[in-house]
């Protein structure tokens, strides 16, 4: 059977990372926890699942942390996993079976992301709506961001460029320094659209907790989860609303750029999709 590497990215994450760790269950060949400067047992823990565990001092946000995570994998296939999600039995199972398809393989290198399906309440405003797949609905982006402003400037210039206007972005922002506020309050400024800023203390990893706030918030009937360190295609909210379905979840691929590549994009003065 093809190997298979774990890889997650932590802070502080105690009262996570056991049950993570836990529902592997054997399935890993390989975990690999890069973590940030934790001051709990997360590292206890880790250590206590065998893991190859890296601490670099600096944070340089989620994209090239993950990115570290991923340069440490020595496995045919990477699961890229949060230390608040877990697996089941069943989800082991399918893991297993892609794993076993040989014709899967011809990738350099194959990444499995998980992405959590967060709840809402079935009588919100987003819940379902006639016009649910036809071009009236309106669409709320909610963004996860931390620490890294640089990135979220031209993720945020990138939905600037949509050829379909009609949503709100909504900023769940876990922590972050003053400076993202800085550059939030003047992409307000100059936006075409509703932009709003949500911040939480910085207490950890605590992602789903701001991205619950900001699902309380949104206006729309269709919500799109967004990472701040991801740059958009022009017709990334257009395809969304094309697919739209009530009751259904749309989910989309991306490319992890190299870390040179990074660089060279974040020092253009702006987002140019055409460059």
């Amino acid at each position: 059977m093809p190997t298979l590497s774990v890889i997650l990215i932590t802070r502080n994450e105690e009262a996570n990372l056991g049950d993570c760790l836990a529902s592997l269950d054997g399935l890993a060949n390989q975990i690999v926890v890069v973590d940030t400067q934790s001051t709990d047992k997360t590292l206890e823990i880790a250590k206590a699942y065998g893991a190859l565990i890296s601490s670099p001092e600096d944070w340089p946000g989620f994209g090239p942390q993950k990115n570290r995570a991923l340069d440490l994998a020595n496995s045919d296939w990477i699961l890229s996993l949060d230390a608040d999600e877990r697996l089941t039995p069943e989800l082991r199972a399918e893991i297993k079976a892609v794993l076993n398809q040989p014709h899967m393989l011809q990738c350099a290198r194959n990444v499995l992301s998980l992405y959590e399906a967060l709840a809402t309440p079935s009588n919100g405003p987003h819940s379902g709506s006639k016009e649910l797949g036809s071009f009236m609905f309106k669409i709320s982006i909610l963004l996860a961001t931390y620490n890294w402003p640089e990135a979220l400037r031209f993720c945020l210039e990138s939905l600037e460029t949509q050829t379909d206007r009609n949503f709100e972005i909504i900023i769940a922002d876990d922590g972050s320094k003053p400076e993202t506020a800085t550059l939030i309050h003047a992409m307000m400024e100059r936006s075409k659209h509703p932009i709003q800023h949500l911040w939480q203390e910085d207490q950890g990893f605590r992602k789903t907790m701001i991205l619950n706030q900001a699902i309380q918030a949104a206006q729309g009937e269709y919500l799109i989860f967004l990472d701040g360190d991801c740059i958009v295609q022009p017709d990334f909210v257009k395809r969304h609303r094309q697919l739209a379905k009530s009751q259904m979840m749309v989910t989309g691929s991306r490319v992890l750029l190299s870390e040179s590549l990074t660089q060279k994009i974040l020092g253009w003065p702006q987002w140019n999709f055409a460059a």
